[in-house]
């Protein structure tokens, strides 16, 4: 049998005195704030890829980042492009149309890849011929494009060529781009 600790009037407790001073020291330091992340989310790196084959480039863009907010977060991926098909994890990707922008509702915090199919038609001048890059806001935006024939002059701007080859016919040019401004080749 343990012996009776002297009960206090109604409405009272009785502690140990190092349970109270644990109390104490628990209410005096305030309880850390759960922070919000700056943005909803990050495009950390995109790659675009782009075959141009008669009057028209094609290719995929694909984009990695990450939902840094917790649930659904809206995430805009690319501006004035015209997209054929949108994927993440092997599975179509439903968009929405965000003014001039395509955005995805994806589900954070967590990473996410998103492969975009898009189209551009080519305009040809006295010349030359050029096309419009798909190019979204991101960290690291870089491009492999794939161009009949081998062009005296290839230009990307805004953009630094990086690499330049020629075999059977065809020339591949690796590009470092400017993020979110699209690139005109």
């Amino acid at each position: 049998d343990r012996p009776r600790l002297p009960q206090g009037p109604p409405g009272t407790v009785t502690l140990p005195v190092s349970d109270y001073d644990r109390l104490i020291d628990r209410a005096g330091r305030p309880q850390p704030q759960v922070e919000t992340p700056p943005v909803p989310a990050v495009i950390a790196r995109a790659e675009v890829r782009a075959r141009v084959t008669g009057d028209t480039a094609t290719g995929t863009l694909r984009v990695d980042g990450e939902v840094l907010q917790r649930g659904h977060v809206k995430v805009s991926l690319v501006a004035g492009a015209t997209l054929v098909e949108a994927r993440s994890d092997g599975r179509p990707l439903p968009l929405l149309q965000d003014g001039e922008a395509h955005a995805a509702i994806l589900t954070g915090p967590a990473p996410f890849a998103v492969t975009l199919d898009w189209a551009a038609p080519i305009t040809t001048a006295p010349g030359g011929a050029a096309f419009t890059l798909p190019v979204p806001a991101g960290g690291t935006i870089t491009a492999t494009l794939d161009l009949p024939g081998n062009p005296a002059e290839i230009r990307v701007e805004p953009g630094v060529i990086t690499r330049r080859q020629s075999a059977a016919g065809r020339t591949t040019i690796e590009v470092t781009l400017e993020p979110a401004r699209r690139a005109h080749v």
